[in-house]
């Protein structure tokens, strides 16, 4: 699966649907190769990845901290592999791997949670790196590309006040229940959880309620509702 970022012309969808079109990839330098994906994650090349990236959500998609002048910091919080992450000999960069990258972005005194998603290139090319959805959300990008396809721009469309506004985005996710086993419609679901998704819309911020019901089949369900047994 690719993910990638749609023109920033086209704000009006959510921020995951924002990137299902166009790849942002940076070229940056690194000094040393990585022996190990660990070791590449503490690289001076990969941390400005995720420093551009954390401008790019602050200036171009969220519209916050726009005039903020301050020293931004980068903290790395947690990571997931999709796909094993391989390095040739003396590389630069990976040649193989997809995975996931969670870390704060602090500036002016405030901080927030980004997430991004990345795509192995080559050797000497810095991996294809996209936004995911602000926040702790325990959401996979496979899901939340399930989520977009499913209906939930359509669920947020509905519920924004201003309906003139085409920068509509999600500013945060929250777990807000942990998974855990209840009885829906008289069936027992195991692993089911909640989360908060907080949306801007132009000035406007609202929160959004969503039930997450992992079935049988592998798959995960979801309600724009709160859970309830």
């Amino acid at each position: 699966m690719s993910l990638s970022l749609l023109n920033t012309a086209s704000k009006r969808s959510l921020l995951v649907a924002l990137c299902m079109s166009f790849v942002l990839s940076l070229a940056l330098p690194n000094k040393a190769a990585a022996a190990t994906a660990t070791d590449y994650f503490k690289t001076e090349g990969f941390v400005k990845q995720l420093y551009q990236l954390g401008l790019f959500w602050d200036r171009e998609l969220l519209e916050i901290q726009t005039k903020c002048e301050g020293e931004f910091l980068v903290k790395p919080l947690s990571h997931g592999i999709v796909k094993p992450i391989k390095f040739a000999a003396n590389g630069t960069h990976p040649t193989e791997g997809v995975w996931t990258f969670r870390y704060e972005f602090k500036r002016c005194d405030q901080s927030i949670i980004y997430n991004a998603f990345f795509s192995a290139e080559s050797a000497d090319k810095a991996p294809r790196i996209a936004p995911l959805v602000p926040g702790t959300t325990a959401t996979s990008p496979m899901l939340m590309q399930d989520l977009f396809g499913g209906g939930l721009t359509a669920v947020v469309d509905q519920t924004r006040k201003d309906k003139e506004c085409k920068t509509t985005a999600v500013l945060n996710t929250q777990v807000t229940m942990q998974p855990t086993t209840m009885t829906i419609n008289q069936e027992s679901r195991k692993g089911v959880w909640q989360e908060r998704w907080t949306i801007k819309n132009c000035q406007e911020q609202f929160n959004m309620p969503l039930c997450f019901l992992p079935n049988e089949k592998g798959g995960t369900e979801w309600t724009n509702k709160a859970c309830k047994g």
